[in-house]
């Protein structure tokens, strides 16, 4: 036995090598569909309760994952398309409107209000147009790209949801055997990381979805132009905390209140600086209920640096692995003794 352990040192690193090309070659591949495969086991393993419960009842596991899938999509599909042709008529609109020939004077005299000189106020809202003209000009393909990319990505979302519905149980236990920690430590490994992903999801992501389309609300009862367009820009907004909606709120009630719409541009700075953040808490306590959330760093760093190498896919893979570490390293403590007791697991209301 002892003449054949050279030969398997080297199978050994022959295969290791060969795992980390594969894996690389993997990673190549699937980079174009990773934000589709990404939501897909997200939500699925979400739903685990919801759909275990129902095929439990109902005692069809695969009709029952169409269902959910089926349900998904429609809820995901419709409003998309419902916003994608809603924002498509705001932009034309918004483009007859930059091309009225009073658009730019009142631009210009809102200017002059804030106390710019008129020449240097008409010459940036000239060259304000002329980059816009630009940018919307140099911007088509690219948006046809994202949304052939998008329509793919749904595809694979659909798929990955149906098959990790269907298996989840089979998932979880392979990802059980495949970790080299007793039983007790896999499983409450596994509790603090589905723990982590519920936080987040649940409470950063949808509680910024909720705000950005809860401010898209307010900026359309306000009387605001292209609300759709603009609730879209804030619930993107709102899932990085450096950014949120002030980006948007506090340039467009300036110029209200310059334009002389004194009451809507205080009402618009009134929600965002007093009423929001009552409503996101208390959002967040329903959805999240008395579990510590992911902390606010983390998400920013992982946001920014997740979609720089991962695309649209950052926005949940970059803060999901950054906030691994904080189990990873607890559980490294406890096997090295230095945890005085095993921690409960960080589970969500029920």
């Amino acid at each position: 036995m002892d003449e054949d352990e050279p030969s398997r040192r080297r199978a050994a690193r022959f295969l290791l090598v060969l795992l980390a090309l594969i894996a690389l070659g993997s990673f190549i591949l699937l980079r174009p569909i990773v934000s589709g495969a990404t939501f897909g086991l997200v939500v699925g393993f979400l739903l685990q309760g919801p759909y275990r419960r129902t095929a439990k009842r109902v005692g069809r596991p695969r009709v029952v994952a169409v269902l959910f899938v089926v349900l998904l999509c429609v809820a995901i599909d419709v409003p998309l398309f419902l916003l994608g042709w809603e924002l498509m008529n705001e932009l034309r609109a918004f483009g007859e409107q930059v091309a009225s020939p009073d658009f730019l004077p009142n631009m210009a005299h809102a200017l002059t209000r804030f106390g710019v000189p008129d020449a240097a106020a008409q010459s940036l809202v000239d060259q304000a147009r002329t980059d816009a003209a630009a940018w919307l000009h140099n911007a088509a393909l690219p948006t046809l790209n994202f949304v052939g990319q998008l329509l793919m990505n749904t595809g694979v979302f659909l798929f990955v949801l149906y098959y990790t519905l269907v298996s989840g149980p089979e998932l979880e236990a392979w990802v059980r055997d495949a970790l080299p920690l007793p039983y007790a430590r896999r499983q409450h490994l596994i509790d603090a990381v589905a723990a982590r992903m519920h936080n987040l999801f649940m409470g950063t992501f949808l509680v910024a979805t909720c705000m950005g389309i809860l401010s898209g609300l307010v900026w359309w009862l306000l009387g605001f132009p292209n609300p759709v367009f603009w609730g879209a820009v804030m619930t993107v907004l709102s899932l990085i905390p450096a950014l949120g909606t002030g980006i948007v709120i506090f340039p467009a009630s300036a110029i209200a209140i310059a334009l002389g719409y004194v009451w809507q541009g205080v009402t618009l700075l009134a929600w965002m600086m007093l009423a929001s953040p009552f409503v996101a808490n208390g959002i967040r306590a329903a959805f999240v209920g008395r579990t510590r959330g992911v902390h606010p760093i983390l998400v920013l760093v992982g946001t920014v640096g997740g979609i720089a190498f991962f695309g649209p896919a950052g926005f949940l893979l970059g803060p999901l692995i950054l906030s691994m570490a904080d189990p990873v390293i607890s559980e490294w403590q406890l096997l090295h003794g230095s945890g005085a007791a095993d921690p409960q697991p960080e589970l969500p209301d029920p």
